[in-house]
């Protein structure tokens, strides 16, 4: 598929210089004489929480939980800052990088949600000139984007030492279905369950699962989430 979008492109009118080529990733700088873009081709395993979305530009995209969870695992096995900057825009709107990091790991046997948590947490080490290099549209100061990841990283450990003992690997998800971030402390934990990936993804089963889905797909803290 790869090969049959790069002659596409070049079909189109576009300049297409692959930078990696293997079996499983792909990068090209893909433009025109005045601008240009990368864009990276991975293969994805089909073992997911939910079924791909339909996407009026790319067809079929992941559910955002799906690419959050690959986002977080990607992070951890490559030295890229854009995984950082990726992480902090899921935190500020799919999930808190615990229950990300929980369901990663049913997501990728022989991780745990700890060992993902202390690898990011060693990603906090990031230069100025890294940073730069992104060509952000706002300045992001690497201090602070350090701080925040080994904020971050503290905050989702002790969330994880919370989790009661009765709980697997998987995303949680209210009864109604919603992925959440239930804070233990202070909720019933039989207000919440697990829901466990599947080949293709599937949805929760719930009695309401036909009114409450439309309605928001990530909650955090009992807050609905648009995106």
């Amino acid at each position: 598929m790869a090969d049959w979008d790069g002659n596409s492109l070049r079909q189109a009118g576009l300049s297409l210089k692959w930078h990696r080529r293997n079996d499983t990733f792909r990068r090209a700088l893909v433009g025109t004489d005045r601008d240009s873009t990368r864009v990276d081709r991975s293969s994805d395993s089909d073992y997911r929480f939910f079924p791909t979305e339909k996407d009026e530009t790319f067809g079929y995209r992941l559910h955002p939980v799906d690419q959050a969870c690959n986002k977080i695992i990607a992070a951890i096995d490559r030295n890229e800052t854009r995984g950082i900057l990726d992480l902090k825009t899921i935190t500020e709107r799919i999930l808190p990088l615990g229950p990300v990091a929980w369901a990663a790991a049913e997501k990728s046997p022989g991780r745990s949600p700890d060992m993902i948590i202390q690898e990011l947490r060693r990603k906090a080490a990031l230069r100025q000139e890294q940073i730069d290099e992104e060509s952000l549209i706002r300045k992001v100061d690497a201090g602070d984007l350090n701080n925040w990841l080994r904020e971050t990283c503290d905050s989702a450990q002790a969330w994880i030492g919370s989790i009661p003992p009765q709980f697997e690997f998987g995303l949680f998800a209210s009864l109604q279905g919603t992925p959440c971030a239930p804070e233990f402390g202070n909720v019933d934990p039989g207000h919440y369950r697990i829901h466990a990936g599947a080949r293709t993804g599937a949805w929760p089963t719930s009695p309401e699962i036909s009114s409450e889905m439309p309605k928001a797909s990530v909650a955090t803290d009992g807050a609905d989430l648009g995106f």
